[in-house]
């Protein structure tokens, strides 16, 4: 019987080497894996959520300094975490958004502490489990009293600007936003003291790269201009000015193009305003509009290569060619050139040269 024994428990050692030799290669997976995965939430951690914390310092302590604020379980996204991934990971820019749908948008959940990318947790819930209310009241209903509408305009229909400035200038990238605040109720007021109206774009907050402009701003308009400041000092997003019963914001250097398709031409520009009280700066009101502008001046239709026998490869230079063989001009040699030197432009506040005759007076060209 020893034999047998002996026969049987080498049988079991050898199970049992065989298991521990197959269970080695993932004991040393998980190994390999777990410190990886632990990176990657710490990375997550240490960059988005302390960038959202640096954002909105009110939030840290709370529910909000989490992942939860983006991740439902990492790492897959909630919607706000969604809305900040495909808008160029900047929060700023989805503030007006409303992730969730729970009808309280971004910034206001942010405020009021409660999460952006759960329905179920909105300012006033009782609980996280039950559904929000819409706050949004039915299209044409009248705001209660004593609340306050903000309304806001571009000041143009479409805004022209050149697509490129290394030839000659009409227009320069200047959109203009008006705007009013208005108190509700039986008798409604224009609110204008004690308030503050920020102005950004959706998914647009810079235009170098975009435009050539500022590169050819000191010889056109003679400013050396810092990137992203337009003709006035306007940038992309800032602080509208007070002025009578409104307020207004000019020069602001827009383009057609947003910031995750910066080739792509979007001329419907979305411009967002906020107003807030000055002294709190508790939200009031808030409203979006469209802001327009587009390089789209189609002067190709007559300055084509080939028109009167001119073909520079280039319909700016085939109009500033045509100009110096018919007015005796130099203005190939004198490039960039601004056309409202010469040719008044109302758009530019410029008069010009009183005998020339404005560009095109005998053809509407835009």
């Amino acid at each position: 019987m020893l034999p047998i024994l002996r026969r049987s428990t080498d049988r079991r050692r050898t199970r049992w080497l065989a298991l521990i030799v197959l269970a080695i290669p993932a004991l040393l997976g998980a190994a390999l894996f777990w410190p990886q995965n632990d990176a990657q939430v710490a990375q997550a951690k240490s960059n988005y959520l302390t960038n959202f914390v640096n954002t909105y310092p009110q939030v840290a302590g709370t529910q909000l300094d989490s992942c939860n604020v983006c991740h439902t379980s990492i790492p897959q996204r909630n919607a706000f975490g969604e809305d900040y991934r495909t808008r160029g990971h900047n929060f700023q820019a989805i503030e007006l958004l409303d992730s969730d749908g729970d009808g309280y948008n971004n910034l206001e959940e942010i405020q009021a502490l409660t999460l952006p990318g759960d329905p179920g947790s909105y300012p006033g819930a009782a609980s996280t489990s039950t559904p929000a209310p819409t706050a949004t009241p039915p299209r044409g209903t009248p705001p209660p009293a004593g609340e306050y509408q903000l309304i806001g305009w571009n000041d143009l229909g479409m805004h022209c600007m050149n697509e490129s400035f290394a030839n000659l200038a009409v227009l320069p990238p200047y959109n203009t936003l008006w705007a009013q605040l208005i108190r509700t109720g039986p008798e409604p007021e224009i609110v204008t003291d004690n308030v503050v109206i920020e102005y950004r774009f959706q998914n647009n907050t810079t235009s170098v790269g975009k435009t050539d402009f500022w590169q050819y701003a000191g010889q056109l308009f003679g400013v050396n201009l810092p990137p992203d400041v337009g003709l006035t000092g306007a940038r992309l997003s800032g602080v509208m000015k007070p002025e009578g019963d409104h307020f207004i914001i000019e020069g602001v250097p827009l383009t057609p193009y947003e910031d995750n398709s910066p080739h792509v031409p979007q001329p419907y520009q979305l411009a967002e305003l906020v107003a807030k009280d000055a002294t709190t700066g508790k939200i009031l009101a808030q409203t979006t509009f469209v802001a327009p502008v587009s390089t789209e001046m189609n002067c190709d239709d007559c300055h084509y290569d080939g028109m009167e026998g001119i073909a520079t490869g280039n319909v700016e230079t085939n109009i500033l060619a045509l100009h110096d063989k018919e007015e005796g001009t130099n203005l190939m040699a004198q490039r960039p050139v601004l056309c409202a030197n010469c040719h008044g432009s109302n758009a530019l506040g410029m008069p010009g040269n009183p005998n020339p005759l404005p560009c095109h007076s005998r053809k509407t060209w835009w």
